[in-house]
């Protein structure tokens, strides 16, 4: 239970098939995509989502001239760089790396910069919510004509029904990615559609959910985890238990908001 936050996401991504169905998910994207693109993906973790998109895309399109990843996080920057990822990436454009976050993006974008923004689960709790905002209105202003995609859990994947029990016992205080962002979009006028993976799931038949799941679902590293109040982590062991029990998988799949800036 006092894995890194890093870890403990090598931990899911080992259980889970999230890379294919987004993947498969990126399929429609490519309809959206007529010309070779200048493209930035925030929150590039170890890389190893982007290269199966990207691989996806060149299938569909002439390729990208010019490939932005941005990780704020350290750790992941030193896992990608130490990766063969960055080279394999490279035999299909320019490749640049960057720590920025979403909310520094948001002030440093420049006119026609990119035709292409991915954002893939990285929107979690009010403040990311509040810079995705912030960050989708200047993309709207600056990129006209661009695609901006978020990917995000949907309401009926087992770790958003989790984290909700979790709100009501008033131990997350996250809101609910997917509500938030259509509600926004909505209200701001965006053009946009919205697409679901299917059969995205995580294998949880071979380990034990509570070494690892606790802390994901909250987002913190597993010390931070074991420093909770005892009572709190009993209810949310409870809730994992209870929701893992005679279960051999977990149904997972996610939302994709293509929005046409």
């Amino acid at each position: 239970m006092n894995k890194s936050w890093h870890d403990t996401l090598l931990d899911y991504y080992s259980l889970s098939n999230e890379i294919e169905r987004n993947t498969d998910l990126c399929k429609r994207l490519t309809l959206e995509l007529e010309r070779p693109i200048s493209w930035l993906d925030i929150g590039s973790g170890d890389g190893s989502k982007i290269l199966s998109l990207v691989k996806e895309l060149h299938f569909s399109l002439p390729g990208y001239t010019s490939l932005h990843l941005s990780e704020p996080s350290e750790t992941w920057r030193n896992s990608l760089v130490s990766s063969s990822v960055i080279e394999e990436l490279q035999l299909y454009g320019e490749v640049n790396l960057s720590s920025r976050t979403l909310s520094s993006w948001g002030r440093h974008l420049i006119k026609d910069e990119f035709s292409l923004i991915t954002i893939v689960h990285v929107v979690y709790g009010q403040d990311r919510l509040k810079d995705f905002i912030d960050f989708s209105k200047l993309a709207r202003e600056k990129l006209k004509g661009g695609i901006l995609w978020v990917v995000v859990e949907a309401e009926d994947s087992a770790f958003n029904i989790m984290r909700q029990q979790l709100i009501h016992r008033n131990i997350l205080l996250d809101p609910s990615q997917y509500r938030e962002i259509d509600t926004f979009l909505k209200q701001e006028g965006f053009n946009y559609a919205i697409t679901k993976t299917d059969g995205k799931q995580c294998n949880i038949s071979e380990t034990d959910p509570q070494n690892w799941l606790p802390p994901f679902l909250l987002g913190i590293e597993g010390d931070e985890y074991q420093e909770l109040p005892a009572d709190k982590k009993r209810i949310v062991e409870r809730i994992v238990s209870d929701h893992c029990n005679h279960r051999k998988v977990l149904e997972i799949d996610d939302i994709a908001f293509t929005i046409r800036l």
